[in-house]
């Protein structure tokens, strides 16, 4: 049985808590720009500037939250790598993990204007949201010696079907973008589907 990595439970955790701290940094610099451009300005931006401080203050101590919880979550990961395995490839599985999710995500398809949205086409787009919102759960954890990409199986049929119909163009592009690893059949336990690599040796 294929027990999921510390970076596998996690990654989507780290993914989330990473956004908010990139959108709570954005905020607060925006925030204070538009403070210092409060001082500079008339007595009468004095309440605009009031109202800023009382919004940052909350924001800030997110940020701080946020802050302590990404490095919780990721301190654990980083010492591993760093005593067993290298930094560099966690960056690899993190930008790997993104570039995945992109392959794996298909598109809704555009209707012409003179056709119209019928049933037959909501069920359609359904399908592809469900299919969209499982394989998002994907990762990619690569290591010295060996690699890991877990998929999430949609529990809905159709959804299934279409995982299905892409698993050995996943396959090859895997494959592609990492050569120098010896690509696996698919494996699958019950909802999770599993590519492993092992590093080839010359």
């Amino acid at each position: 049985m294929i027990k999921k990595s510390y970076f596998i439970q996690c990654y989507s955790v780290l993914h989330s808590l990473g956004a908010f701290f990139l959108m709570g940094i954005a905020l607060s610099g925006a925030g204070n720009l538009l403070c210092l451009y409060s001082l500079k300005t008339t007595a009468e931006a004095s309440f605009s500037f009031v109202l800023l401080e009382i919004l940052l203050d909350p924001l800030q101590l997110l940020l701080v939250i946020v802050t302590t919880l990404l490095s919780i979550f990721l301190l654990p990961e980083v010492i591993h790598r760093i005593k067993q395995d290298s930094l560099s490839n966690l960056g690899k599985s993190i930008i790997g993990t993104l570039r995945f999710r992109r392959f794996l995500t298909q598109a809704t398809p555009q209707l012409p204007k003179n056709q119209s949205y019928d049933d037959q086409t909501k069920l359609e787009d359904q399908v592809l949201r469900q299919f969209n919102r499982s394989v998002k759960k994907s990762v990619l954890d690569i290591r010295n010696e060996h690699l890991q990409l877990f998929i999430n199986i949609p529990k809905e049929a159709q959804s299934q079907k279409i995982l299905r119909a892409h698993e050995e163009q996943i396959k090859e592009h895997l494959a592609s973008l990492y050569p120098t690893y010896l690509i696996s059949t698919f494996e699958r336990q019950k909802f999770q589907l599993w590519l492993r690599g092992t590093k080839q040796t010359h």
